[in-house]
């Protein structure tokens, strides 16, 4: 069995016991309670002495006040319970006393039971004085047994055939209150107590809790209550026996000193780390011997001084230790040495050669040991370090720090050159902002910006920084492209030569020229063109591939600033292009701001609305609000003039003061289309002007192109169409008036024109056979000019009737009615050209005016007739199209039409074939009329050799 299989069953073997003890204890008390009782307080006195025994005997090694408290507390706790047990009834111990005596004697003990277990808590981390301890507990207890015993002044606890008194109940509730609340302080402060101590005592004082629950419910001192009570006394005491007694015993390392078994803990640890950094520590020591004379000798030296430097340590002597040290350090270990012969302790660095030849670096600290016998230093003690990884790290740092700050200079010199591009400067300026900060940076002391002359043939000096040197070059004179700089505009790169003066390129230099060591020229490029060139000369140690890098950075920023300048250069002119379009215009223009309006807007949207039509016709104040919120902030001259006012402050402010009622209703069909996106709204309203009567005018407002998402600029132009409305009025009442001349002037061409014709029949038919051929022929040809008289007199009236819209009333239409009547008036045609026509089985319902589309029919029909094949056949159908619309079609079997001919077809007076057709032309354009006039459309597909089909559309009828 192993060690912890046998732990474990004792285990088991002794909760069984425990087991049996408890229920024979229950056997006992229910037939024997005066001897369960007795047994019950012995068990709990003896634990209690037991617990003080162990922690008064201890108390020198005990660090944890709290064990100190409680073990002092034990002994009058089970003071007070040996009492109890003496005068419990039946005793006999305490005469002319009755059960209300152990009653109180118990809730004494509880009381002070609870209340050191609670007190014990607050003196986890709290100094003790144990005799203070004692005494105090003496005199507590000394006061209770008085009150009890002498003074009688401690409150009834039980009343012989009335049970507990309200105070017992309410004593063993607060009781109850105190141990669990110790429990609870115990946990917040668990870290001080073992695992298994913390959970016994939390058990024990869990388990007093409900045996004073228990106690609570008794009448009879020998009642099942009172039992149930004592068998969790046995319980708790039992728990506390294995906290104090077992573990103090078994494990006193545990319970007593734990704090030294931390310290001892803590110690081993320290002691370990300290053995392991000394395996691998990279230090050794030595002692050095001093002589009266001041000679020095190794005594002795130890660690890791092999393995820094190769050499063993017992062949190491002063000699041999000097060749060691780097020549270049000697003098500083000699000045050091004398030092330390001087009683001076030092800590320093120096260098030295090791076996291999390898450089490392030690930090070595020497402490001098005076000897006052003797009045000088005789021993040096002194510790070295190996700090070449230190030494290399601090060098890749300094590297790394120098590389840092060369870097910020970078950025801060190109940030210098951004903000030349940032700025709203000229060219010249921003220029001379990024020459400077490439020269600082790049340590050259002179230069130039240069740009490219139109031709590309030379370069103009926009300044030029001769770094202090006299030059006598006069400026005026031509640089043409060659050289050096010329490979620079060639190749577009970077290019420099630190030998210049040496160079073939001198020769290219006029007299009186700056003196050049060694030069670089960075181009200016705009989309890959050379523009110009940034020019650095004479940089004290030449310069190198990162100079070029960073002058190629600058010279990419000049030409930025280049563009930027010819672009505002542009940007200034077609502003003020546009200003003088804008103030020059002769059509009244307005620049107003939507951006309130918007976000009104944005906000109806956010909260659901998403018909703005019916939202602003629903609430026509938001409208009027949209109105107010927008603003006008430039108009130009014309604007003026149209509105009367004198100046254009006059004009800005809120739009809404320009409206008329009937102009908001254009407003908002405006807001609506701007919501929608459309790029332009137009539509004709009324303005106010500042002096004089409403205004009729054509708005038009588009979204300046930049400002779609904010509407802060929105551009309308107002035409006044006051003379066109006027003439409008004029033209419809001339029109009308040839109406009704032109109904007079019909009727009055149609009643003789029908006597004409009428006449010459009945001539035609008086005269019979007795007429000659011309006669008759003469006859034939009146009749025959008088129909075509009067088919040119009804085509006119039509056309004419076209124009009344107003005056037709548009219904759905019974189709094949309609076409019906048309074939009905064809018959005869119809007929003598032996043509077939095919209809459909069914026609669908479309909306128009009866009378008009029988004269579209009767149109195409005969056009199809007349053009069609030898004999004709016509064919005629329809179907139903998007968007609403119904196409009815003639299609005939002719010999087609080519574009051209298809493209003259509705117009007015058109014969395609003068010779061969009949009439005037009019038909179609009248047909195109009827249609336009119904919401419709007129077309015609036909290919030669192939016939025609000539359509048109009309809506579906609405409910």
């Amino acid at each position: 069995m192993t060690k912890t299989t046998h732990k474990a069953f004792v285990s088991w073997l002794t909760t069984l016991g425990g087991i049996f003890v408890l229920l024979v204890l229950c056997f006992v008390g229910s037939h024997q309670y005066l001897l369960f009782h007795s047994i019950t307080e012995t068990l709990s006195v003896v634990v209690l002495i037991g617990v003080f025994i162990i922690f008064w005997n201890t108390r020198q090694f005990v660090e944890n006040p709290y064990f100190l408290f409680i073990g002092a507390a034990c002994l009058f706790i089970g003071s007070i319970d040996m009492l109890h047990m003496l005068a419990y009834k039946g005793m006999g111990v305490f005469s002319g006393y009755d059960a209300n005596l152990p009653t109180q004697l118990w809730i004494a003990g509880r009381y002070l039971h609870s209340l050191s277990f609670l007190a014990a808590s607050f003196l986890v981390r709290r100094k003790l004085k144990v005799n203070w301890v004692l005494l105090g507990f003496t005199i507590v207890t000394l006061l209770l047994i008085l009150s009890i015993f002498y003074w009688g002044i401690f409150p009834d606890c039980f009343v012989e055939g009335q049970g507990l008194t309200p105070f017992k109940r309410i004593s063993e509730y607060i009781i109850s209150f105190i141990f669990l609340l110790s429990v609870w302080l115990m946990w917040r402060r668990r870290r001080t107590f073992e695992r298994p101590i913390l959970l016994w005592i939390s058990g024990s004082l869990l388990v007093a809790a409900g045996s004073e629950l228990a106690f609570t419910l008794y009448i009879d001192v020998y009642g099942f209550a009172n039992l149930l009570g004592h068998i969790l006394k046995i319980v708790w005491i039992y728990f506390l026996y294995r906290a104090f007694v077992e573990i103090g015993l078994r494990e006193p390392y545990s319970l007593l000193f734990r704090g030294l078994k931390q310290s001892e803990t803590a110690l081993r640890a320290s002691e370990e780390r300290y053995r392991l950094i000394s395996r691998i520590a990279s230090d050794y020591f030595y002692s050095l011997s001093v002589s009266p004379g001041g000679a020095l000798a190794v005594a002795w030296v130890a660690g890791a001084f092999e393995q820094i430097t190769g050499y063993a340590t017992e062949d190491m002597s002063i000699d041999k230790w000097a060749a060691l040290i780097h020549p270049d350090d000697l003098p500083l270990t000699r000045q050091i040495t004398q030092a330390a012969l001087a009683g001076q302790s030092s800590e320093f660095e120096y260098r030295i050669r090791t076996r291999t030849g390898e450089v490392r670096w030690l930090l070595d600290h020497n402490l001098p040991i005076w000897d006052a016998a003797q009045g000088r230093v005789t021993f040096i003690l002194g510790a070295a370090k190996d700090i070449t990884e230190r030494k290399r790290a601090e060098e890749v740092l300094r590297v790394a720090l120098e590389e840092s700050r060369q870097r910020r200079a970078e950025v801060e010199a190109l940030l210098e050159g951004t903000r030349a591009i940032l700025e709203p400067h000229s060219f010249a300026v921003a220029a001379q902002f990024i020459f400077d900060a490439c020269k600082n940076l790049i340590d050259a002391t002179s230069g130039y910006v240069a740009l490219l002359t139109p031709d590309g043939a030379e370069n103009e000096v926009l300044f030029l920084d001769a770094g202090g040197l006299p030059c006598t070059v006069d400026p005026e004179l031509p640089m043409p492209i060659r050289g050096l700089r010329a490979e620079a505009y060639r190749n577009n790169t970077v290019v420099y030569d630190n030998t210049f003066p040496q160079s073939d390129w001198m020769r290219f230099l006029p007299n009186g020229h700056v003196r050049l060591e060694n030069v670089l020229f960075a181009p200016l490029a705009i989309e890959g063109q050379v523009v110009g060139l940034l020019g650095l000369a004479n940089k004290p140690g030449g310069f190198t591939d990162h100079d070029a890098r960073m002058a190629s950075a600058f010279g990419e920023l000049a030409a930025i600033a280049l563009r930027n300048s010819r672009t505002l250069d542009a940007l200034q002119e077609s502003e003020a292009r546009y200003r003088s379009l804008f103030e020059d215009s002769p059509i009244s223009l307005w620049a107003e701001d939507f951006s309130a309006a918007k976000a009104y807007i944005d906000t109806l949207r956010a909260a659901g609305v998403s018909d703005l039509r019916g939202y602003f016709e629903a609430h026509p104040e938001a409208l009027v609000h949209c109105a107010a919120a927008v603003k006008v902030f430039d108009v130009n001259q014309a604007t003026l003039d149209l509105f009367r006012a004198e100046a254009k402050p006059e004009l800005f402010g809120g739009l809404g003061k320009f409206f008329e009622r009937e102009s908001y209703e254009v407003f908002r069909e405006e807001l609506v289309a701007l919501a929608e996106g459309r790029p332009w709204f137009e539509s004709e309203t009324v303005r106010l002007p500042l002096v004089g009567l409403p205004m009729p005018c054509i708005v038009r407002v588009s979204i300046a192109p930049g400002y779609e998402k904010t509407w802060s600029k929105v551009l309308a132009s107002v035409i006044d169409i006051t003379e066109r409305k006027r003439a409008e009025a004029e033209r419809e009442r001339l029109v009308a008036a040839l109406d009704a001349f032109a109904h007079t002037v019909a009727h009055d061409l149609k009643n003789p024109l029908n006597g004409v014709i009428g006449f010459a029949e009945i001539l035609e038919i008086d005269l019979g056979d007795s007429a000659s051929d011309d006669t008759r022929h003469c006859l034939q040809q009146i009749v025959q000019s008088g129909g075509k008289m009067q088919q040119i007199i009804d085509e006119l009236l039509l056309l004419a009737s076209v124009r009344r819209l107003a005056d037709v009333k548009v219904k759905p239409l019974n189709m094949g009615m309609i076409v019906h009547e048309a074939l009905g008036r064809l018959s005869h045609m119809i007929e003598q050209r032996r043509a077939e026509i095919v209809l459909p089985d069914t026609w669908p319902t479309a909306s128009g005016y009866a009378p008009w589309i029988e004269a579209v029919w009767v149109n195409y029909i005969s056009n199809a007739l007349k053009y069609g094949g030898q004999p004709p056949r016509v064919e005629l159908g329809a179907g139903v199209e998007p968007a609403g619309m119904i196409r009815f079609w003639v299609q005939d079997n002719g010999r087609g039409l080519d574009s051209q001919d298809q493209a003259r077809l509705f117009t007015p007076f058109t014969r395609l074939e003068p010779g061969k057709a009949e009439g005037y032309g009019l038909g179609l354009s009248i047909v195109q009329r009827i249609v336009e006039r119904l919401g419709g459309q007129v077309s015609v597909e036909s290919q030669k050799g192939q016939g025609s089909r000539f359509s048109f559309t009309l809506p579906v009828p609405t409910d």
